[in-house]
């Protein structure tokens, strides 16, 4: 009999619940199939507007009430990222799960082919040894004969349902009347979705929830895989740990318990299907200089800029308010907290010691505004803090520069200093410009836009200040930042604490860029990536440098603070995850540079559908009956070009 599910809490409340009363599901899959989306479905009874890559993992749970025993469960969904860079730490999520989706995108074969490698990945991992049984309890031949696991055929195992997921059916029809090899296998079941809201659901709904019902009597009644309407798997746990020596002593990251609870993770929520948004992907090249940073370690209790359920996730920051001119209703970040930070940050004595970061991206950021062949009058420095783009520009570029920032001790921090051009300085708030509409030739923003709460209404307001032809350049923290330290925290609260916090806030993603630019009315939209490497002594110096910035955890729905055992916990995952030789830790920065232009009648436009004179068959057709070109003649004796 299939569980049913509520909105509320049921039987009085979330505070009778057993924090045995749970199970935890392993999503797994390639990049981009889908399976934050699906996460998000079966939790939340909605789709998700702004699917993102997860970081590290993402826990999101919900609440299973089952009919023969009278009580209810948690069910709590494991996805974990997919990305190269996550192999070495994505294993300890393999621990102690009862159960296993897989998933891949019905538009592409070789993420089907993939799941065999995620499966052998997930057994061969020192934190999961793992049997296949079949429908009758016997061997069920394992993950493929290209893949070695350590079966162990007989013992008595707690059982592993196993369930495999295509999405994007809409795009492929035929995809429901495929067989899935890797669910016969393993005796598991396979549906199949679609991304399009008009098309029916229910069946997926009733086989989604016949797997869960496996899944809680499996983990909470010991009912072996005949016993239940889902064949499942039969595994045994190791244990694993990571050590980080140091000051004396080491610290040990066991392997990780259940989830206790879903903290971050998102609300409990009943489960009903209304539509599908399944896919997700990304692509971005990146330049890495490598910037060492020695310092004296400092305490700090915070990190940079937290999305809840310990992933980076979609928000109304990210491009997504009820209306480009109004803010949105959920305040992703605290602006009244960021403001008091960035003020302290200014009274700091080591404030300019820690510009290292903002300078090499406002660097950057002119480099980019120089091969722009113009001169510009007024220029808006948007979010200027202490001046770090006032202190690469000249008169050569521009007449004179406004630094407008929303935190006055910042903004006047440095005030005495003298620049290459006239400065004056607005205490103002980023999200409310001052400026007349069609007063100012450029707007230039270096690292502030990632703590904007709606930064469509924010751009849509530079437009408008823009002189036509206007240019606006802008710098911005990405999605893959402080990555490493993200994973680290994650690891350590789960196993400390046994559930997910906000402490790395979410940041918007590169493929999201040029439709926020598109839409505030910008033309001409460029968008490139950097990454910057920063190495620190280790995590303690990292979060120290982000507190004296003025970048610590701004998030509306932030944790107070973490323990001194989960810090403790966490360094020791940075360290054994990502240190390097020389005992330092590496910090990654992904800057996204963005340039879009306000649109003008001189500006260069399209030709017009079908005014190209040579077709690319045309074009083919002549390079192929080409000869060789001549080879050029040889270069005049001892010119640099030749050998000599």
């Amino acid at each position: 009999m299939a569980p049913h599910y509520n909105h509320r809490p049921p039987h009085g409340g979330l505070s009778t619940f057993d924090p045995t009363d749970k199970a935890r599901i392993l999503v797994v899959g390639d990049a981009g199939v889908g399976k934050t989306s699906l996460v998000h479905l079966l939790c939340h009874s909605t789709p998700l507007a702004s699917p993102v890559p997860t970081v590290g993992c993402s826990v999101d749970v919900s609440v299973v009430d089952h009919p023969r025993t009278k009580r209810s469960y948690f069910v709590e969904f494991i996805d974990v990222a997919a990305g190269s860079k996550h192999k070495l730490s994505r294993g300890i999520f393999y621990a102690n799960v009862n159960a296993m989706i897989l998933v891949h995108d019905g538009t592409n074969k070789r993420s089907y082919q993939n799941l065999w490698k995620w499966t052998a990945e997930v057994f061969n991992s020192p934190q999961f040894r793992g049997v296949a049984t079949g429908a009758g309890g016997g061997a069920g031949g394992g993950v493929g004969k290209d893949f070695e696991v350590d079966v162990r055929v007989g013992e008595s195992h707690p059982t592993l349902p196993v369930l495999v997921v295509g999405t994007k059916a809409d795009l492929v029809p035929d995809i429901s009347r495929r067989r899935s090899s890797i669910a016969e296998e393993y005796g598991g079941d396979c549906i199949t979705m679609s991304t399009q809201q008009n098309l029916p659901f229910v069946p997926a709904l009733d086989r989604i929830e016949s797997f869960l019902s496996a899944v809680v009597e499996a983990r909470m009644l010991g009912l072996s895989p005949s016993s239940t309407s889902t064949n499942a798997l039969s595994s045994s746990y190791s244990t694993s740990s990571l050590h980080h020596g140091g000051g004396g002593g080491s610290q040990s990251l066991s392997s990780l318990s259940s989830l206790a609870h879903g903290a971050g993770g998102g609300s409990l929520q009943h489960l009903h299907f209304t539509s599908n948004s399944l896919s997700s992907s990304t692509s971005t090249s990146a330049l890495t200089p490598e910037m060492q940073r020695r310092r004296i370690p400092q305490t700090g209790l915070y990190g940079l800029v937290g999305g809840g359920g310990g992933s980076v996730s979609g928000s109304a920051a990210f491009g997504r308010p009820a209306s480009p001119n109004k803010a949105p209703t959920h305040q992703v970040f605290n602006r009244a907290v960021k403001k008091r930070q960035r003020d302290r940050a200014a009274l700091r004595p080591d404030s300019r010691d820690v510009d290292y970061l903002k300078d090499e991206v406002a660097d950057r950021l002119v480099d980019r505004l120089l091969d722009i062949k113009r001169r510009f009058g007024k220029v808006v420095d948007l979010g200027s803090g202490a001046g770090h783009i006032a202190k690469f520009v000249d008169t050569e570029m521009m007449d004179s520069l406004v630094m407008y920032d929303s935190s006055a001790k910042l903004l006047h921090r440095d005030a005495e200093q003298t620049y290459a051009v006239p400065v004056t300085r607005i205490h103002g708030d980023e999200e409310s410009l001052p400026f007349a509409p069609d007063s100012v030739d450029a707007i230039l923003s270096s690292l502030s836009l990632h703590w904007v709460n709606d930064i469509p209404g924010t751009l849509i307001q530079a437009r408008r200040a823009l002189k036509p032809d206007g240019v606006f350049v802008g710098a911005m923290f990405g999605g893959e930042t402080l990555y490493e330290l993200r994973t680290a925290m994650q690891l350590a609260e789960i196993e400390r604490e046994g559930g997910v916090s906000a402490h790395v806030s979410p940041m918007t993603e590169v493929k999201d860029i040029a439709a926020l630019l598109q839409r505030a009315g910008f033309n001409l939209i460029t968008v490139d990536v950097d990454e910057i490497a920063v190495s620190y002594p280790s995590m303690f110096e990292l979060i120290a440098d982000l507190r004296a910035m003025g970048e610590s955890n701004a998030v509306s729905a932030r944790k107070p603070q973490m323990s001194r055992d989960v810090l403790l916990a966490a360094a020791a995952a940075y360290n054994g995850i990502y240190g390097v030789e020389d005992g330092s830790i590496p910090a990654t920065f992904q800057v996204i540079y963005m340039i879009g232009w306000k649109p003008d009648p001189s500006q260069p436009k399209p030709l017009p559908r079908g005014s190209g004179e040579v077709s690319f068959k045309d074009l083919e057709s002549g390079l192929g009956q080409s000869s060789s070109p001549d080879p050029p003649p040889p270069p005049p004796k001892g010119s640099r070009g030749g050998k000599t």
